[in-house]
Parts: C-alpha cells; structure tokens; sequence
C-alpha cells in the first residue's frame, strides 16, 4: 500500500498533504520509521486543520521512537499532552517512550495516573506490570499480571509480561 500512496500523490499533488499521514503510517509499520519521520513533519508544517495536526504529531512520535529518537519523541508526547492533559493516547505513548529511556519511576507515575483517570484501562495495567518488571519487581509484577489475567484470560500481552516476570524470577 506505500506504492499506492506515492501513486496517488503523484497522480493528485493537490491531496498531497491529505496522504502524507497515511503514507507516513504505512512506512512506520511496515519498518521504516525513519522514512516516515521527514512525511510527519511536512504533514505537520502544512496543515492548518488542529485534528490533522494532533494526527500527524501522534505518528511522528512513534516514528521517532520507534527509530531510536526516543528524546525527540518525549518531546512530542510532552507537547501533546500540554496542549490536551487528557489526550489518552499521548499519555500512553508518553509513558512508553519513558519507560524506553530507563527513567521507569516516571513512567510508572504516568502509567498510574493514567489508571487513575481511565479505570481497568488494559495498555496503562501492562504498562505497570512491564515497568515493575523491568524495575527488577518482578513479583509484583507477576501478581499484576496474574490479576489482570483473572478479568481478561486470553490478552497476550499480559501472559508474556507474566511469562517474562516469572523467568526472570528464576
């Protein structure tokens, strides 16, 4: 689908800035982040539409941290969340990015927050069990796991984070 993207903007410049997104998205998950870094940004310099522009920065911060740039992506997760405290999913990132830079308290802190205000919400609850975990908690985040498995048997996510807890537990 990159292909057909760059097809179609060749074929209507004028809806350039409409794709770049999308095209952008396309390059970040299929493994070329980097290439999606430069398309987030003329996405961003070009619209003046607030919705596309809060799109537009979500995916460059996942591009940048998914490329290594995980200061670069702090800082877009940072503004997102002044511009919007409840932004969900900037907070999320936020806390992952944090979590990436080895700063696991801060993460832990938001990941709670972010519990605080969004009850039961799965990504946060992970995101507690993964920090704890890679604290060296490794207990604690078994039991967390194991609660979280109670309610919802079948996430993935929370079995390998368990999984995980436990042989690092020995």
């Amino acid at each position: 689908s990159i292909d057909a993207f760059l097809r179609a903007i060749e074929a209507d410049p004028e809806r350039r800035g409409e794709w770049l997104p999308e095209l952008a998205d396309q390059l970040t998950w299929s493994g070329r982040p980097g290439e999606a870094v430069a398309l987030y940004r003329e996405a961003i310099e070009t619209t003046t539409d607030p919705a596309r522009e809060r799109r537009a920065r979500l995916g460059l911060a996942l591009a940048l941290s998914w490329d290594g740039d995980q200061s670069d992506a702090l800082a877009e997760y940072d503004r997102l969340v002044a511009q919007d405290p409840g932004d969900l999913t900037a907070r999320l990132g936020r806390a992952r990015v944090l979590s990436w830079m080895d700063r696991q308290g801060d993460a832990l802190a938001e990941y709670e927050a972010v519990l605080r205000d969004h009850p039961g919400n799965l990504e946060a609850s992970r995101g507690i069990g993964r920090v704890q975990s890679w604290r060296g908690r490794h207990r604690v985040a078994a039991s967390e796991m194991q609660d979280l498995l109670a309610s919802h048997p079948h996430d993935r996510q929370a079995t390998a984070i368990l999984a995980e807890s436990l042989d690092w537990m020995g």
